[in-house]
C-alpha cells in the first residue's frame, strides 16, 4: 500500500476541473440529481412568466443584480449547480421562503403540477386614478425634503 506524500496531488479529470483566477478550482461538471431539479425549477418559472430566452437578463433585473447575467445563464441551461445562497435569492425574489422553494423543486421533478409564483406586484395590483392629485391608500408616500 502506497501512501500519498505532501508533495503528490490527486488525480483530477481535466474536463471538470479548472483553474479560476485567484478563487481555486472550479467544476465545470453539468449538474445532476437534485441540483438539475432545483434548476428545472427555475426554468419552470421562467417559462411560466412567459420568458423563454436563457440569457439571464431578466434574472438579473428582478434580482437586483444580486448575479451577473452569464452565472443566472448557466443555471438557466443547467451549466452549474445552485448554492443554497443562489436558493436564498431565488425564493425571495420569488415571494417564498427557501424551503418553499426546494419543496416546489421537487413536486415538480415528481411530476406534480406547481403554481408559478409571482415576481413581484404587477400594475393591475395598484388602484390608479386618471386624477394626479387623488390620494390613494397604496400610492407612495412623498419624499419628505429638509424644511418640509
Amino acid at each position: 500500500m502506497s501512501e500519498i506524500t505532501a508533495t503528490q496531488a490527486p488525480v483530477t479529470r481535466k474536463s471538470e476541473i479548472s483553474y479560476n483566477r485567484g478563487m481555486g478550482l472550479k467544476s465545470h461538471a453539468q449538474s445532476e440529481g437534485f441540483s438539475a431539479d432545483l434548476n428545472a425549477y427555475l426554468k419552470h418559472i421562467i417559462n411560466g412568466h412567459g420568458r423563454d430566452d436563457l440569457s439571464g437578463r431578466w434574472l438579473t433585473e428582478i434580482t437586483h443584480s444580486a448575479r451577473a447575467r452569464d452565472y443566472w445563464s448557466k443555471l438557466i441551461k443547467n451549466e452549474r449547480a445552485m448554492t443554497t445562497n443562489d436558493i436564498d435569492v431565488l425564493a425571495g425574489t420569488f415571494g417564498m421562503s427557501p424551503f418553499e422553494f426546494v419543496r416546489q423543486a421537487r413536486e415538480l421533478a415528481d411530476g406534480k403540477e406547481v403554481e408559478v409564483p409571482n415576481v413581484a406586484p404587477h400594475p393591475e395590483d395598484y388602484e390608479s386614478s386618471e386624477d394626479p392629485g387623488e390620494e390613494l391608500p397604496n400610492a407612495a408616500a412623498p419624499k419628505r425634503t429638509p424644511g418640509s
